[in-house]
């Protein structure tokens, strides 16, 4: 189901060579939590969520981006994730090549 909405929302080639995958995963905020704690972890003070693995869930969706989005994932050069609470449950993939990484990050640290 996962590689069939990627490849839906995908219309390229898979990118062949070195490639840098961030992922955020974001989780919806349980309902058993107050107000107050619920504003919290929507303004990313201090609450993260503690349900799943964040290798677990990038390797998940390195393996789906695999033949789709990425050519293999043997060419992973970098990868990043993060879990955050949001008003709903969504996951954001981006990826670049390494060399489209490299310079936005040249040109982000001038």
């Amino acid at each position: 189901f996962t590689m069939w909405q990627i490849k839906d929302m995908y219309r390229g080639n898979p990118i062949t060579g070195y490639v840098v995958l961030e992922f955020t995963f974001i989780f919806q905020v349980p309902a058993s939590f107050s107000t107050l704690k619920k504003k919290r972890c929507l303004e990313n003070v201090s609450i993260l969520p503690t349900r799943c693995d964040c290798t677990n869930l990038q390797k998940f969706y390195e393996d789906c981006l695999k033949g789709i989005v990425i050519g293999d994932d043997r060419y992973v050069a970098k990868i990043s994730s993060e879990k955050l609470y949001g008003e709903k449950e969504k996951i954001l993939i981006n990826v670049f090549t390494l060399e489209e990484y490299r310079k936005k990050n040249e040109n982000h640290h001038r």
